[in-house]
């Protein structure tokens, strides 16, 4: 653990963890304008991604497949957006941050997805992603949709 990282001192109490190995971390991000929207952390601290060891890159692997396979399973996604980015620990050039190895994990669907009332459509499907920050559909959804996703996801990555 780093303590000029923020993910560092988050990952210990990360809610909604769909899946962890001795290396990497899945969890749910907050937002779901992309159902099953998550992040995979590395979970030691890695800087970059050239830094990451044959052993991470391996069980990444292994991790991608799951996570993939899973949601495809759980709500028909038809492809992922995998984004490495780590920005913020650099938006401020104050900031004393140091970057660390996660993903922004996007699902992308064809089809409208229904759950428990609530709908889930990519209008920009085939297209980048758009993230306007103002849109609100980009939110946090209740605390009840968040455990429906979770549970359904579990359940296919067999935790």
């Amino acid at each position: 653990m780093t303590q000029s990282c923020e993910i560092c001192t988050l990952l210990p109490n990360t809610k909604y963890v769909l899946l962890e190995t001795d290396l990497w971390m899945v969890s749910l991000a907050p937002d779901q304008q992309f159902l099953g929207r998550s992040f995979v952390t590395a979970k030691k601290h890695t800087r970059s991604l050239a830094a990451l060891s044959k052993a991470q890159w391996d069980d990444l692997h292994q991790v991608i497949i799951a996570l993939e396979n899973a949601i495809s399973s759980a709500y028909g996604a038809d492809l992922f957006n995998w984004a490495c980015l780590m920005n913020d620990a650099y938006k401020d050039t104050a900031n004393t941050q140091s970057p660390h190895v996660h993903f922004h994990v996007r699902p992308r669907y064809k089809n409208t997805v229904y759950l428990q009332g609530y709908t889930f459509t990519d209008n920009d499907f085939g297209k980048h992603y758009k993230t306007p920050w103002d849109d609100p559909y980009q939110r946090a959804v209740p605390q009840t949709i968040m455990d429906a996703i979770y549970l359904n996801i579990q359940e296919y990555l067999g935790s």
